[in-house]
């Protein structure tokens, strides 16, 4: 029961953006021209968002892998996720297609990957510091 539930946010997170995806921008949004690369920041956030959930769910289901492993597969499939979401969005009346969406989102699974990855070493390196401060001074 734990496997499913770890993949759970990871796989509702992902129909979400495939929801969000299938609807037309209005011509007039809230942020008018504003702010500068306002969409594509949308991207970076949504794909981090993605990264760190799938990051979470793999390391939950195949903990005995090496972190990096988890890392690559994690960045492949978030990377491929936003091509696939940017093929769809061709499609959408409305909506565009653009390689720098997709670079965007390619930035954003890195950050999100190097994000989990800073979280897992200093959880790791907190444990070891207990595990070295329990063993000095409970021999």
């Amino acid at each position: 029961m734990r496997v499913p539930l770890a993949w759970l946010p990871a796989g509702i997170y992902m129909v979400l953006i495939w929801m969000v995806s299938s609807f037309p921008i209005p011509k007039e949004d809230i942020f008018g021209d504003h702010i500068p690369f306002k969409d594509k920041g949308i991207h970076a956030v949504e794909f981090c968002v993605l990264a760190v959930l799938w990051m979470h769910a793999s390391l939950r289901t195949w903990p005995a892998r090496s972190p990096l492993r988890h890392a690559m597969a994690t960045g492949w499939v978030v990377l491929h996720w936003g091509l696939l979401d940017e093929m769809h969005q061709a499609l959408v009346p409305g909506r565009n297609s653009e390689w720098l969406d997709l670079l965007a989102d390619g930035v954003g699974a890195t950050a999100g990957v190097l994000f989990y990855g800073t979280l897992l070493r200093l959880s790791l390196r907190k444990k070891s510091i207990v595990a070295t401060h329990e063993t000095v001074h409970n021999p």
